[in-house]
């Protein structure tokens, strides 16, 4: 299974400064974010992806400085300003033809290894699988690989969002908390106690 990791956007909601380069627990926010994808890959199998935009340079440098030696593919949306769904267009340029993928965001703290590897489980029979906390959707979601073709088709004002809506997804709920909670402004930022 690959693994996607969208490190793109502006941080327009907290212009204090590049939230993927905040420190958690002593580390970048976007070194966490990869760190955790390899990780699993390391327990499942497949590739790092992680597509930058923003700030790129500065971005690959972070999380090549920190993860040295590890095997990770940089991929450049240059086209970032169009939101989310051209991010992830480019990622999936990127995987494994055949291969089943996680599409995580690089702003969720609490995701680990573990919550990676506990959706593989319940991919089977489903077009996705999809975390929810309290109700709230999450990340990462789990596509199978027909997904991909699907999402490349649709034009970047497109969403994954509107790909899902179509599909037999397994919407899968245990209340961790982990799933939801990302950090879009300074207030995000400091609830955390980082």
């Amino acid at each position: 299974m690959d693994f996607i990791i969208l490190a793109a956007g502006n941080s327009s909601r907290l212009p204090e400064a590049n939230k993927l380069l905040l420190p958690v627990s002593g580390i970048p926010l976007c070194v966490h974010a990869v760190q955790q994808a390899l990780k699993a890959s390391s327990v499942i199998g497949g590739n790092v992806i992680v597509v930058t935009g923003f700030e790129s340079s500065l971005i690959q440098n972070t999380i090549t400085a920190a993860l040295e030696g590890e095997k990770v593919t940089f991929v450049e949306n240059r086209n970032f300003l169009n939101g989310q769904f051209s991010s992830t267009k480019a990622g999936l340029e990127a995987i494994t033809e055949g291969s089943p993928f996680f599409i995580c965001l690089s702003d969720l703290p609490l995701i680990t290894a573990a919550h990676y590897i506990k959706l593989v489980q319940y991919l089977a029979g489903f077009d996705a699988v999809r975390p929810f906390s309290g109700g709230r959707p999450g990340h990462p979601v789990l596509h199978a690989s027909s997904l991909r073709s699907r999402i490349l088709a649709l034009p970047d004002t497109g969403s994954v969002r509107e790909v899902l809506s179509g599909c037999k997804v397994n919407q899968y709920e245990d209340g961790d908390p982990a799933w939801v909670t990302d950090i879009d402004t300074i207030s995000d930022y400091r609830a955390l106690h980082c």
